[in-house]
């Protein structure tokens, strides 16, 4: 990657390591932050423009949780695909692995790790 793309590349994978919504999901429902403070700390925490970050601090202030529940679950499903990778190497087929995850449905995270492991053991033949 050269020039904006990397920049961009990088500014995104910056953000999302430590994203303002998990501080301003606490601010707003532990500590009584208000909208405006918590559209304040994304603006600065991630050099957002206000227009860009009202509507993910409006689900935040509906939905306590949201962006960790996300997180969680996003941190999982690369670990399984680690896993999954790791125990069979060449075997490993991303469009299987992808189907194992999201054919599976909205499930807990144990039952995902069983229906990963249900694609490695098929893939293994």
């Amino acid at each position: 990657m050269t020039g904006s793309r990397s920049v961009g590349w990088v500014t995104c994978r910056a953000s999302r390591s430590a994203p303002a919504a998990w501080w301003s999901t606490p601010g707003l429902h532990a500590k009584g932050w208000s909208r405006a403070k918590a559209v304040d700390f994304f603006v600065t925490r991630n050099g957002s423009k206000p227009a860009e970050v009202e509507s993910e601090v409006d689900r935040y202030c509906s939905w306590p949780g949201q962006a960790t529940g996300y997180k969680l679950g996003h941190s999982r499903i690369v670990d399984q695909r680690a896993r999954a990778q790791s125990e069979l190497g060449e075997a490993y087929d991303f469009k299987a692995f992808n189907d194992a995850v999201v054919l599976g449905g909205n499930v807990p995270m144990d039952v995902l790790e069983k229906n990963v492991g249900r694609y490695i053991a098929a893939a293994r033949g």
